[in-house]
């Protein structure tokens, strides 16, 4: 290993050991006036602490993935991107979003007079077919973005974009975007609820992030920002995100990126007795994956004793950042004085253990998962000085939980289409059905159905053809690559095959020829491996086909 690739590891390994301590050092200076009210009476509590004495992790009791298959549209059972999307983005939620908009539309028009001229009196009701397409712009929009969104509809060669041209007007689109709803307005209670414009929504997408799978043994929580610098009731300020200012979001995430469900920040509510907001939060989140064993992973804005006792008396195990002023019992830990490299460890009665490790700053963590003592192991790592980078567990098993809410915000920010003129609601909207859905079905593709490393811009771009105008998804015709000297068009007969643009892994697909013919003898399973995949597409029949049974059949080739 060369020195630059040690330096480049070892500057990436003390990134990841420090950020979250920034994240939680702005948060606490920010926050410095309510991390003291929601130190409870618990963490009050004068406790013994002694040695920590390290034993097996209970095994973890629960059956993890995905457990409500994806249904396929296809005709050779195969499962593309737009399957796993429209299995969150369902008919049921496709629905509520029509009627809502199209109730919402006639509303306005009902209660509010109009001049002759006005483009509201040009409104039409929508059908989920046309939302479909809405949906499909949106995307669209994120893959190609302009500096206004009128510029899509622009007649100058510089700017204009026939392909969303040709499925709606700038002014229908326009319209859909005003009226674009999820509740309605005759039944709200803003006193009672604030989020009233969107529960409907955030229900139902809960329940099918819940539904369709199941993380593993580690999970992690923490808060995203939706950007949003107008004023706002609920409006927040956190100085170590990207976004300062925002809508913030509370997320349940699994390792590898998944979100399996959220909630939103309005203002602190009633805390469960015994515990401040955040801790409450933590609760209300996992309430539903309590009693397994799994292992949730923290910051110190959520962690508190409390919380662990709470947790092992659910049989859940709690791992994070710990902020020193919660350790009310214990400080002789927190005023130990460690050179760096060395660990430091006490535990409580009930099993609670609180480490220290001086790294370039001092680390407080907190863990009750019986593996974990004051000792540091090796990292198989090295620095740039040549020494072996040697780190506490629980500091790694830490740093790897709180990967998942990260992937899930950095995939999800990806050709973003977001726009300053929208709405709040519409901007939370869009962050869930065109980010958390579209990566969560990035997910579900990857892990389960497909074998090719597909990134989130070839998700992104298989779900705009799919739901292009007149194109069923179980037709799915690809954009073909553009003609090069070699001539990749085949010439059979008044047909011709295309070759696939894109990576052999990624775009082949049986031959639909084959796949028929086997299927008379074979099962459906013997014929998914016997089948041989090919890249050759028939652009007039819509349909994958090689050239052996295309010249024995299915072109009428001599």
């Amino acid at each position: 290993m060369s020195s630059e690739e040690t330096d480049t590891e070892d500057s990436r390994n003390s990134q990841s050991d420090v950020s979250s301590l920034d994240d939680d050092f702005a948060r606490m200076q920010f926050e410095s006036s309510s991390s003291e009210e929601e130190i409870s009476d618990d963490d009050r509590n004068s406790q013994v602490w002694n040695e920590i004495e390290s034993e097996s992790d209970a095994e973890f009791q629960e059956d993890h993935g995905i457990v409500e298959e994806v249904p396929t549209t296809s005709e050779d059972d195969t499962i593309n991107p737009i399957d796993c999307y429209r299995h969150f983005i369902t008919d049921e939620i496709l629905s509520r979003m029509v009627h809502e908009t199209n109730r919402y539309a006639e509303q306005h028009l009902q209660t509010n007079e109009l001049s002759k001229r006005s483009q509201t009196l040009q409104w039409k009701p929508i059908t989920n077919e046309e939302m479909l397409q809405f949906l499909r712009v949106v995307i669209q929009m994120g893959l190609v973005q302009m500096p206004k969104v009128d510029y899509y509809w622009s007649k100058s060669k510089l700017y204009g974009y026939e392909v969303i041209q040709n499925t709606m007007s700038r002014d229908r689109f326009e319209l859909l975007l005003k009226f674009y709803h999820f509740s309605n307005n005759e039944n709200k209670h803003a006193d009672q609820d604030r989020l009233f414009k969107l529960k409907s929504l955030l229900d139902l997408l809960k329940d099918r992030f819940k539904s369709i799978y199941i993380p593993s043994s580690t999970i992690s929580i923490d808060e995203t920002m939706v950007p949003w610098k107008d004023r706002f009731l609920f409006k927040q300020y956190i100085p170590g995100k990207v976004h300062k200012y925002g809508i913030k979001i509370y997320k349940l995430a699994a390792t590898n990126g998944y979100t399996w469900t959220f909630t939103l920040y309005t203002g602190k509510q009633d805390p469960t007795t015994g515990l401040g907001h955040s801790q409450t939060v933590v609760m209300n989140l996992s309430e539903d994956l309590l009693g397994c064993y799994h292992t949730i992973v923290a910051d110190n804005f959520f962690t508190s004793i409390s919380l662990a006792e709470r947790f092992l008396q659910n049989d859940t195990y709690l791992i994070g950042t710990f902020k020193s002023n919660r350790a009310v019992s214990g400080q002789e830990i927190v005023q130990k004085k460690l050179k760096r490299g060395e660990v430091y460890g006490l535990q409580n009665k009930n099993g609670i253990k609180l480490i220290k490790w001086k790294d370039k700053r001092d680390v407080l963590m907190i863990s009750t998962k019986p593996s974990h003592s004051a000792v540091v192991v090796d990292t198989r790592k090295i620095n740039k000085l040549n020494e072996r980078i040697m780190k506490p567990q629980v500091v790694l098993d830490y740093n790897e939980g709180k990967q998942g809410i990260d992937l899930s915000d950095q995939l999800s920010a990806y050709y973003t289409c977001f726009r300053r003129s929208i709405k709040w609601y519409h901007k939370v909207a869009f962050e869930l059905i065109f980010g958390t859905s579209v990566v969560n079905s990035d997910l579900i593709y990857k892990e389960n159905y497909t074998t090719g490393n597909t990134s989130i811009l070839q998700i992104r771009e298989s779900l705009v053809r799919s739901l292009l105008l007149d194109v069923p998804s179980k037709n799915l015709k690809p954009e073909p690559r553009q003609q090069s000297t070699s001539s990749l068009k085949r010439k059979l007969a008044d047909h011709e095959l295309e070759e696939m643009e894109g990576s052999t892994r990624n775009v082949r697909r049986r031959c639909a020829g084959c796949y028929e013919k086997n299927r008379e003898q074979q099962s459906r399973e013997a014929c998914h491996s016997t089948t041989k995949k090919i890249k050759t597409f028939c652009s007039d029949c819509n349909k994958f086909y090689c050239l052996d049974y295309s010249n024995e059949k299915h072109h009428g080739m001599q």
